[in-house]
């Protein structure tokens, strides 16, 4: 099962990449229409640490999506400040 986190946002934005990269130097990731980071160290979405999404999210107006092959938590930085699972 391959755990991503993916940062809709601007995707030239290097300092949200430094950002992440800080706590997960072990992350791979790809720029494309949104960046998406993978790491082999996760076995599940809540190993992610959904606080360092949140302020990446604050800092950056960005909105994230940690998922799964059957789950997938949603977190946008301007509306509730919740964290929303979605089970496909």
């Amino acid at each position: 099962m391959e755990i991503k986190v993916e940062f809709e946002v601007y995707p030239d934005n290097e300092s949200l990449i430094e950002r992440f990269l800080s706590d997960y130097p072990n992350a791979t990731y790809e720029v494309g229409e949104n960046i998406i980071f993978k790491n082999d160290e996760w076995q599940s979405i809540d190993d992610v640490d959904t606080f360092l999404c949140e302020e990446i999210c604050h800092e950056y107006e960005a909105y994230c999506y940690i998922s799964d092959d059957n789950v997938r938590k949603e977190y946008y930085y301007d509306e509730e400040d919740e964290w929303f699972e979605k089970v496909n």
